[in-house]
């Protein structure tokens, strides 16, 4: 299984060579206190800047082959929730970064609530009944966030997908790699694959 990078700026899919990064990217677990977590979440949730789905530790099954990359873009004043945002399907000949942007094709629309419990949380809700619309649904827990990138795992696995990473859109072409460490250091399906490794070379060397 390989970790997969997604953005809508002309490349489609890279495949990087082992599972959530492979081991020259692991180190020590990042911490970050609550408070740094969601202040850097809702700075962003909060831009005008569009958001585009960076990666994941396993291709989304939403993203069938007329869709290259799910972006997301601020929808305005929310009066019943913290933050009112649109999920996009976008693509690489329309990036969100071109001048007079304007997406194509269905949308749906998030109201997204904030809340710290143990960790910091998203409680996401949309307006659609969609299916697709309501496997968006749910609470996701933030692993990492900083000023250009935020970690979620997921509220229950969709196949292998477990966490996600979204990134503004101005700054896909970073290297990221703090987000990248916390990824392979906090993701479920990163630290399992982690334990196989280790097993593995624990048994060669006996």
């Amino acid at each position: 299984m390989v970790t997969k990078l997604l953005f809508c700026f002309g490349i489609i899919l890279l495949i990087y060579p082992a599972f959530c990064f492979g081991t020259s990217i692991r180190g020590p677990v990042i911490v970050q206190e609550n408070s740094e977590i969601e202040r850097n979440v809702r700075a962003m949730l909060g831009s005008p800047m569009p958001l585009v789905l960076l990666w994941g530790n396993d291709f989304p099954t939403s993203l069938h082959k007329n869709k290259d990359c799910w972006v997301s873009t601020h929808g305005g004043p929310a009066p019943n929730s913290d933050f009112d945002r649109y999920l996009l399907a976008g693509s690489s000949e329309n990036p969100p970064t071109k001048p007079g942007y304007r997406h194509r094709g269905p949308e749906h629309r998030m109201y997204i609530q904030v809340r710290q419990t143990w960790n910091v949380v998203l409680d996401v809700d949309i307006s659609d009944g969609t299916p697709e619309g309501q496997r968006i649904k749910g609470q996701y827990t933030v692993l990492y966030a900083d000023q250009t990138c935020f970690v979620l795992q997921l509220p229950k696995p969709q196949g292998k997908l477990e966490c996600v990473a979204w990134v503004r859109a101005d700054a896909v072409h970073f290297l990221h790699n703090r987000c990248k460490q916390a990824f392979a250091t906090k993701c479920p399906a990163c630290q399992s694959k982690s334990k196989e490794e280790a097993q593995v070379a624990s048994r060669a060397s006996d």
